[in-house]
């Protein structure tokens, strides 16, 4: 069970390096917005939500895996973690899936 311990609070570092790369990946893309003429499309408004959303839950998905590393209970602990993964997996499927559907969908300054 100590393995199981050690798994989940590796895959809470792991999530936390994904909350900063997040991040980075937000700040990069703010900074970048409407150039060179100043204009905002649609699904940049649209995308700083998703990168605002993804942050997050990167946070607390480190936050649960953390909790699962210290206090999780020993015969339950693989489910949880099992369960945790598949969840995270689950919710990146369907960012991505947002992602596509918003850049397909919403005008992102592709000129003409």
């Amino acid at each position: 069970m100590r393995f199981l311990r050690t798994t989940a609070g590796l895959f809470g570092i792991l999530g936390l390096a994904s909350a900063w790369i997040f991040y980075e990946l937000f700040v990069v893309h703010i900074y970048g917005l409407g150039f060179p003429d100043g204009y905002i499309s649609d699904f940049d408004n649209a995308q700083r939500s998703l990168f605002i959303l993804c942050n997050w839950e990167s946070i607390i998905f480190s936050a649960v895996l953390f909790f699962l590393c210290r206090k999780g209970k020993n015969e339950r602990i693989a489910k949880q973690l099992s369960m945790a993964l598949i969840f995270q997996i689950l919710f990146l499927i369907v960012i991505f899936a947002i992602d596509y559907l918003l850049y397909i969908r919403l005008d992102h300054g592709q000129g003409g």
